[in-house]
């Protein structure tokens, strides 16, 4: 689940470095850890197959120094195989001011977590033939339009699922409120929304694809999307304490939040499906017990068939353009995060719901899944890695294979003509207009982000890494080297910088070009109304200079005192409309310009930006 504020990764200044900072302490899991404490515990000599004690020593040093080095306050885990918990525990408080510990019965918003639920959801209503996924959805929604400059197909559930629709990844106006619209707006809202690329054609993020199949479901159900939840998966899983809704039992137990701030309070998001659900790691648990034992629940019902449960986890749309070889299911990633001593990478997804962080992990060959709940943003930075650990572990005490330390591989760089840099570089914009710049010197190309300058060693005419350690310090590159890759489709280059623990984001180059007379006549300031989002606009401004476009904002949260600032780098497709440049969230949106009996005004998200009176 992306943060949904506008704007959210562009106004923190140096969010690109930041990246590069995580990806860069998590390459190596022995840097990482031995950062977090002096002396892991040790293995018992009488150590035995089936022994989990190491197994769960070792998980409790590692999640506490990682908790104290991310000054995270509170987490829970449970690891599970088929058939029952091997072990589960709470770590530090789920309201430290208050003092009360975190435990397994904890609650927590498990953000994009969400999304695996939706999906499976989705699937019953499949194995009941009240859905097909290849159908349009205009079958079940037939007031359903979204504005559209390619000759495309319709979207289909499918394609909802896998985040290959088309659909922006957002619709901010209203996403998060203090009172959310119901799902069955969303139709409306999409109505006067465009679509950032052709359907079917590449895998593109979206929050609103999913608030979008949630109301399908309970379109075909004839309930609430939560209650269609709760009947068919929540009750015969044995699932009482996770709901899709804000239940006041729920919300009793709900873990406080921390922000970089301190105490964060969550808001209620219209987008229920792709982010909402509470839920604790023994109730995840067993949902993962479900996929694991092929769709039955404890009692040997039948929830999915043996086919849904393997389309959920099936590569959706594989080889789609600029793909960069990720394969995602429904809507479980599939790739980037192994296991040493497993035949198979994990399937796994993170969630984000702020400042609550989540992550899963299933090993199907193995037997194993992993649940991860944490109440601080800052858990993201290790969340993932304690899951991959947590399976090795107990993978161990399951075969009795002891996996050997590893280092990272040294990988050779390779000899690159000028006439094959050349190509690649450029000026490259990525989510709420962050950037990379790349240039070629000599023989090598460097990057520049966020203030700092970087050389990229090339281990093939496409793919780079960084020579650097966990502690980002000059080192030979290596299998864990932080990568930059750069892939083409048709007219577009995009730059996909990819670290440990699934950290990555997607840059695309900005083509120079003159800007509209059109786009130039309408710069200036704007106001617009965010009644209900929580935040206020204090600056809206369209610039136009030269070859660059771009909506600049600034926005306070209520109650705060200071306001935040980004821009969202765009490029004209038209005179009357500018598309916002980037790959990866919150990209590929449309800036579109209207008249009405008011005058003319821009359209972005949700949002009616007007001018500004001259002051």
């Amino acid at each position: 689940m992306t943060n949904g504020l506008w704007l959210a990764s562009a106004l923190a200044p140096n969010a690109v470095a930041m990246l590069f900072n995580r990806a860069i302490s998590a390459l190596t899991l022995s840097a990482a850890i031995s950062a977090c404490a002096s002396v892991p515990p040790a293995r018992s000599a009488s150590w035995t197959r089936g022994d989990r004690t190491y197994a769960e020593a070792y998980l409790r040093w590692m999640i506490e120094g990682e908790m104290r080095r991310a000054d995270v306050r509170g987490l829970s885990v449970a690891v599970v195989n088929e058939q029952r918990i091997l072990w589960h525990a709470g770590f530090g408080f789920a309201d430290a001011e208050r003092r009360v510990a975190a435990s397994p019965e904890t609650v927590y918003y498990a953000g994009s977590v969400s999304k695996v639920v939706t999906a499976a959801l989705a699937m019953r209503l499949v194995d009941a033939q009240r859905i097909e996924l290849d159908a349009p959805v205009t079958r079940y929604l037939p007031a359903l339009t979204v504005r559209s400059r390619f000759a495309s197909a319709p979207i289909t559930m499918r394609q909802l699922l896998s985040h290959c629709s088309g659909l922006p990844t957002n619709v901010l106006h209203g996403m998060w409120a203090d009172e959310p619209a119901p799902l069955s707006s969303i139709p409306a809202l999409l109505a006067d929304e465009s679509l950032a690329s052709e359907p079917a054609a590449m895998y593109r993020y979206s929050n609103v694809g999913f608030a979008l199949a949630g109301h399908v479901i309970e379109t075909v159900d004839g309930r609430a999307f939560e209650t269609a939840a709760r009947e068919l998966l929540f009750a015969p899983l044995s699932m009482p304490s996770t709901s899709f809704a804000r239940e006041p039992a729920l919300l009793a137990r709900l873990s406080q939040g921390y922000g970089p701030a301190g105490v964060q309070a969550p808001r209620p998001l219209r987008d229920a499906p792709a982010g909402s659900l509470l839920t604790t790691v023994d109730d995840l648990g067993r949902f993962a017990q479900m996929l694991l034992r092929r769709g039955r629940a404890s009692d040997d019902t039948i929830v999915l068939r043996d086919a849904s449960v393997d389309e959920l986890f099936a590569p959706q749309f594989d080889g789609r353009r600029l793909s960069f070889s990720q394969r995602v299911g429904m809507d479980w990633r599939l790739g980037g995060v192994s296991v040493r001593g497993a035949d198979e990478p994990v399937a796994w997804h993170n969630g984000l719901y702020p400042p609550f962080n989540a992550h899963v992990g299933l090993l199907r060959n193995a037997k194993l899944a992993v649940v991860v709940l944490a109440n601080t943003e800052s858990a993201r930075s290790f969340i993932v890695r304690v899951g991959a650990r947590a399976l090795e572990l107990m993978l161990e005490a399951d075969t009795g294979a002891i996996q050997p330390a590893s280092a990272p591989t040294p990988v050779t760089p390779v000899a690159l003509a000028a006439t094959e840099l050349d190509p690649l570089a450029g000026e490259f914009v990525g989510s709420g207009g962050q950037r990379v710049s790349v240039r070629r010197e000599g023989a090598a190309l460097h990057a520049r982000f966020a203030g700092g300058d970087m050389a990229l060693v090339p281990i093939s005419p496409t793919r780079f890494v960084l020579p650097i350690d966990a502690q980002g310090q000059p080192a030979a590159p290596s299998s864990d080297s932080l990568s930059a890759t750069f892939e083409r489709a048709g007219d577009d280059l995009a730059l996909h910088v990819r670290g440990a623990d699934g950290l990555s984001m997607l840059f695309q180059r900005s083509a120079l070009a003159s800007v509209p007379e059109a786009w130039r006549a309408r710069a200036g300031r704007y106001t617009t109304d965010s009644t209900g989002d929580g935040y206020d606009f204090t600056h809206i401004e369209l610039r136009a200079d030269g070859t660059q476009l771009a909506l600049y904002v600034e926005r306070r949260e209520h109650g705060a005192t200071q306001s935040a600032a980004g821009s969202i780098v765009l490029r004209a497709a038209s005179d009357d409309e500018a598309i916002a440049l980037g790959l990866d969230d919150d990209t590929g949106q449309t800036l579109r310009a209207g008249r009405d009996s008011n005058g003319e005004f821009l359209r972005f998200s949700g949002f009616t930006l007007r001018r500004a009176p001259a002051p």
